[in-house]
Formats: structure tokens, sequence, C-alpha cells
């Protein structure tokens, strides 16, 4: 086995074992790390016109979003929720013109609204 293949192998197990026993409020943090880090990977790749590498990043990071919608209790969230849910669409439709128009200002503000996110997440952990 190469170095590159074990290193993704170990990767996949490390990443697997965090999900394993994360409790549902450090998941949904993971989400919106992983989309973060899909959206930075995306910028790079836009920056090397990177056509397959920018769509793929883009695709996981409308996946992740996309989950992160799905998982919302819109009957029992109440107005946080169908905020989320307001803005997760947004997201999305954001992410569809960066990745068809190549606007990196469309990827800049979904990462902004997502860093917003994930810090007032993250701020419910601490409290």
């Amino acid at each position: 086995m190469n170095a590159s293949l074990a290193m993704k192998s170990y990767h996949q197990v490390h990443a697997t074992g965090m999900v394993t026993d994360a409790n549902p409020h450090r998941l949904v943090q993971m989400l919106m790390q992983g989309v973060l880090d899909a959206l930075n990977k995306a910028r790079g790749c836009m920056e090397y016109d990177d056509v397959a590498g920018r769509t793929h990043q883009i695709n996981r990071s409308v996946e992740m979003i996309s989950y992160l919608r799905e998982c919302l209790n819109l009957k029992d969230g109440g107005e946080v929720a169908a905020n989320l849910n307001r803005l997760y669409a947004y997201m999305l439709r954001r992410l569809f013109d960066a990745n068809s128009h190549r606007d990196k200002v469309a990827l800049d503000e979904v990462e902004s609204l997502m860093q917003t996110v994930k810090e007032g997440w993250d701020g419910i952990a601490d409290a």
C-alpha cells in the first residue's frame, strides 16, 4: 500500500470513529465545518480553474447543507427552524450561482453565512 492510500485509509477510519462517537450537537458542528472546508477547497479550485474540482467541492457543500436542512424540525422548531430553513435554501441557490457562473462572491457569501451559523451553534455547546 502506498503512503497516499494509507493516509486516506487512516483519515476515513478516523472520521468514521469521530462520527460514531459524536452526539447530535457535535454531528451538526461536523457538518457545518465540512461545508466550510469544502467551500475553501472550492475557492482554491476556482482560483486554479479546476472546473471538476470546483464542482465536486460545491456539490459536497450542497449535500451537507441539504442534509442540515432536512434535519430541521419545522413542526416544533418555531421561528428559529423556519429562519434556518430559509437561510439554507438561500445558501443552496447561491451555491448554484457560484458553480454555474464561477461566482466567487456567491461562494464567499455562503461561507460567511455558514460561519455565522456555526459560531451560533458552537455557542450553544458552551451554554
